[in-house]
């Protein structure tokens, strides 16, 4: 497990080139799929939610990681062109869900899951790279990680975040796990203020027990730094969405160096989560 986990933060970002269909197609239909009415997992009005099948799905999930964490927010896998897609090696392991635009086709949000099994096939979590969680060892039969989660601008209004969960908690249920892990990041553009006053905010409001505490592998290195506690916090839709459906936070955040954010620990009870808070962003 050790050479696995240190493989995993060596390459878990690694930026791979599309191929050559994509790379020859106009940058407008570069996130287009097209939907078979009867894989739906969960839609409303505007969006609708399936789980991507063919290498072509799946290419075009890690292409929208690429647009939104390297090229929007400056994430540095290493070599990247607007041409490359965003995927790790966790990623050939995982279901990948889109979120697709129903009158354009256009891909505006992804989200992955790792199932047990196939973490136990791993050797770890892609959480196992950032955290200590030895805590976590008598349910990790019982939990899903959950990932690489993106949603592209104008579509950043905790909606389709929420329907992403929708469909996850309903394929989930098919196969029994109760409980969803993932880190939220949460950008250090301005100095780490944010990540400090929201860490601070969560750890009196939404913090989990004590069996469930995990501890970063790298910490913020401003963590202990005094900030602004007047200041009004601005949550992160994603960590927003996430508090509402009742995630914990489990402890300090990571120091995600090559993404240049602080990933927070969150865990969700499937079970026993507000669903109406689902059903009210679907169709």
């Amino acid at each position: 497990m050790t050479s696995l986990l240190l493989d995993a933060q060596r390459v878990r970002s690694t930026p791979q080139r599309a191929p050559a269909a994509l790379l020859q197609a106009p940058r407008e239909r570069l996130h287009r799929v097209a939907i078979d009415e009867a894989a739906v997992l969960a839609c409303n009005e505007t969006v609708q939610v399936i789980r991507a099948v063919t290498p072509e799905q799946i290419d075009l999930a890690f292409a929208l990681r690429h647009q939104v964490f390297v090229s929007e927010m400056g994430a540095n896998p290493g070599l990247a062109s607007s041409g490359e897609l965003e995927r790790d090696v966790f990623d050939p392991f995982c279901e990948h869900l889109i979120a697709v635009e129903k009158a354009t086709g256009r891909i505006v949000g992804t989200c992955r899951m790792l199932l047990p099994d196939k973490a136990e096939e791993l050797g770890c979590l892609y959480c196992d790279g950032e955290f200590w969680m030895t805590r976590l060892n008598p349910v990790r039969d019982q939990i899903v990680e959950v990932g690489r989660t993106c949603v592209a601008p104008g579509y950043r209004n905790g909606v389709t975040i929420r329907l992403l969960w929708a469909a996850l908690v309903d394929y989930v249920g098919t196969t029994g796990q109760r409980y969803a892990l993932g880190a939220a990041s949460v950008s250090l553009a301005d100095g780490g203020e944010l990540a400090m006053r929201l860490y601070r905010h969560l750890s009196t409001t939404s913090m989990a027990d004590e069996p469930w505490r995990t501890w970063p592998r790298r910490r913020l290195p401003m963590i202990e730094q005094p900030f602004d506690q007047q200041a009004l916090l601005q949550m992160p839709p994603l960590i927003k969405s996430y508090v509402r459906m009742g995630a914990r936070l489990m402890g300090e955040p990571h120091y995600d160096v090559d993404f240049g954010c602080a990933d927070f620990p969150v865990i969700v009870d499937m079970w026993g989560m507000d669903r109406r808070l689902l059903d009210r962003v679907r169709a």
